[in-house]
């Protein structure tokens, strides 16, 4: 865990002292190989272009594969959580 804070300090600091956007990509981009080379498989960053639902701009997420996999389970337990209360609340009869 300190080393993926420490890889996010370098590379917010590194983003900062560049001179140009597009090698501000290249440098995040040649940093987190470096990272991901030497790094277990739950500390791998892996970054995709994803869309918000309030805009059509792509923007770049990169997320730890122990991060997505806890997004993931909780999404799960959400989604159970909603459709477990939904079948077990059942309204009750009087007889």
């Amino acid at each position: 865990m300190r080393l993926l804070i420490t890889l996010c300090f370098s590379l917010s600091l590194v983003a900062c002292v560049s001179s140009g956007k597009q090698s501000d990509k290249t440098n995040v981009d040649a940093q987190i190989a470096v990272h991901n080379q030497t790094a277990e498989d739950g500390d791998k960053i892996v970054c995709k272009r994803i869309r918000d639902t309030t805009t059509r701009i792509k923007r770049k997420r990169c997320r730890t594969n122990s991060q997505i996999e806890a997004e993931r389970e909780a999404a799960q337990n959400s989604m159970g959580e909603l459709t477990g209360s939904a079948t077990t609340s059942s309204p009750q009869t009087g007889n």
